[in-house]
């Protein structure tokens, strides 16, 4: 980690309290300053604990600094500067220390403090939980629990030890600037926070008794003291803070893309978060607040919070994901291809389009309650490349333009209908991957003895007689075609069953039923490619992947019919794609065994 950046030399803590005093009920956050006992409640619900009159014993040494102090009558303090009163004539003091070193240690300085009067009250800016965060972070005792079961004379040397340390560590120098700057850090979120409050969460609070012109006049004033310290402090300092912070909100909560999630919803819930989300999402706005402020005085776009601190990202790796450099700046693009990646946007993301309703009952019984959320199945029909056909085409640009995948599974005995899903590759209308199937879907994906095993299924549910089953494997001998399949089928069957056998629905679902219980399939002993199976995994993995990303780097190669790179040769395609789809190949071999059947 870099060295921390001296921030004392350019926070003038009187002006920082006139600002507060001329601009009472400016904060957003919370219309009013809290008092010791409010700042330990809202620290207790993110994971810090500290009561009130511990609060007020730090603030009196000079361990946590108020942001005002409000006192019933004058007093004079070291270190406390008089600047106003308030409405109720109370007096204002800002609160200038700059901490020193206690010689005599922290807690002899605690141990000897005077008690506050009860007619002064400091007042404290939530963002002061940063500080409080540092302290309890400090003040732990790093003790092992396996010490309990050995010896108690070992644990309490080891207690001993501790507490010795950290009574030298905080007599020093050392201990004043770390605590310092952290306090100085907290400082400039604070100034900010007013200014960006309302871009960040939509929200703006004013004082019932300010009106709303008068509160953004304020707020308005209080952004040229923020613009004239910022632009003093300097950008790389700055940016420094944020990773600090960033930092400190990792070591209370790891769950980068839990945070980054809540963070999208744009409004307020992040701030009503408990334990130590709740504390890192505190951390992380307040580093938001820090960037905002910056981008502004210095025109500038910085690291957006998933990306600063503990968590490196490369450049431009945004972009290629989400379609933006910015996650968090409220682009609708950039939010749901997020939110895709995690299965969180209700939207279709993926658009199957099939020829019939075999396939179409195959998939919907795959699928289940998603076909009619992320998986939008399509039955064509047969329309794909008439006049119909236009409604398909007109369909493939729309899920272009909203981001979702598509997918199509047609069958190759209408030439047309291939032409028209070859050529819509050729242009570059698809972004996903079709299949075609010789001569159908039931031959392409299942052998003769596949398909007579889950007709013979089916009879049994309507109580065909066992004998029947030698007519209808002698009946379907030399079938290479689901029509004729069907025909002969129903010949057999119809006098047993009522109705006959058809490629509706409950064939559909038999099928992929039998699919998904037999991944593979077997020929002359050996193991073949189902191509249904390899269809539905990469549908699965797309669906789950992002579309910029697939979009930018991969077109659909028309003849495979495969998602290849845009940068690839036209000679190299053969190559990539026996590389990264081998079941291809064996598909072909499939296809072209089925062909020397039909003929």
């Amino acid at each position: 980690m870099a060295e921390r950046p001296i921030l004392s030399q350019f926070l003038d803590r009187h002006a920082l309290g006139s600002w507060i005093a001329q601009h009472m009920h400016i904060w957003q956050m919370e219309t009013d300053l809290l008092d010791p006992g409010e700042l330990a409640k809202y620290c207790d619900k993110r994971g810090v604990q500290f009561r009130d009159k511990h609060i007020l014993q730090l603030w009196r040494v000079g361990l946590l600094q108020a942001d005002i102090v409000v006192a019933e009558r004058r007093f004079k303090w070291q270190g406390f500067a008089h600047v106003g009163r308030d409405e109720y004539g109370q007096h204002l003091y800002a609160d200038e220390r700059v901490l020193q070193p206690l010689t005599e240690g922290w807690q002899q300085a605690l141990a000897s403090t005077r008690a506050v009067p009860k007619h002064i009250s400091p007042r404290f800016h939530p963002f002061r939980y940063y500080v409080l965060f540092h302290l309890q972070r400090l003040l732990e005792v790093h003790i092992a629990p396996i010490q309990t079961l050995f010896p108690p004379s070992r644990y309490h040397n080891l207690l001993d030890f501790e507490l010795r340390s950290f009574d030298q560590w905080s007599c020093g120098e050392a201990a004043a600037q770390v605590l310092q700057y952290w306090s100085d850090a907290a400082s400039l979120a604070i100034v900010a926070e007013p200014c960006v409050y309302e871009r960040m969460f939509g929200t703006f609070r004013r004082h019932v008794q300010v009106k709303e012109q008068e509160q953004r006049q304020q707020i308005a004033e209080q952004w040229e003291n923020v613009r004239r310290l910022y632009t003093s402090i300097g950008l790389e300092q700055l940016e420094q803070v944020r990773q600090d912070m960033a930092f400190d909100a990792y070591r209370l909560d790891q769950n980068r893309s839990v945070q980054t999630l809540i963070c999208l919803t744009a409004d307020e819930r992040r701030l009503k978060m408990e334990g130590n989300l709740g504390g890192a999402l505190f951390l992380r706005t307040m580093v938001e607040v820090i960037r905002r402020a910056a981008e502004d005085v210095f025109d500038t776009k910085l690291r957006e919070e998933d990306e600063t601190g503990f968590y490196w990202t490369p450049s431009g790796r945004k972009e290629r994901l989400y379609d933006d450099a910015r996650l968090l700046d409220g682009n609708p693009t950039a939010t749901k291809e997020y939110l895709r990646l995690f299965g969180l946007t209700p939207d279709t993301v993926l658009r199957w389009y099939v020829e019939g309703d075999t396939e179409l009952f195959a998939l919907s019984s795959f699928f289940g309650d998603a076909a009619d959320s992320r998986v939008k199945l399509v039955n064509l029909h047969g329309a794909v490349a008439e006049k119909a056909g236009v409604a398909f085409r007109e369909s493939l640009r729309a899920d272009l333009e909203s981001h979702i995948f598509s997918f199509v599974s047609i069958d190759e005995d209408v030439g047309r209908n291939v032409s028209a899903v070859r050529r819509a590759a050729e242009v570059d209308q698809i972004c996903g991957a079709f299949f075609i199937s010789y001569p159908d879907f039931e031959f392409a994906n299942f052998t003769l003895d596949e398909l007579e095993a889950v007709l013979w299924s089916m009879a049994q549910e309507d109580d065909v007689p066992e004998d029947v089953r030698d007519k209808l494997h002698e009946a379907l001998q030399g079938t290479t075609t689901a029509k004729e399949l069907m025909k002969r089928a129903s010949k057999v069957l119809r006098e047993y069953i009522e109705k006959d056998v058809s490629k509706g629905e409950t064939w559909g679902e038999k099928l992929i039923e039998y699919a998904l219980a037999h991944p593979t399939r077997e020929h002359e002993g050996k193991t073949e490619t189902r191509l249904v199976m390899e269809a539905l995994r990469m549908a699965l993995s797309m669906s789950w992947g992002s579309y910029v990303l697939q979009k930018r780097e991969s077109r659909v190669d028309p003849d495979a019919g495969l998602p290849i790179p845009r940068s690839l040769m036209r000679e190299d395609v053969a190559a990539h794609i026996k590389s990264n789809f081998p079941w291809f190949e064996d598909i072909r071999s499939q296809r072209q065994r089925m062909k020397s059947l039909v003929k």
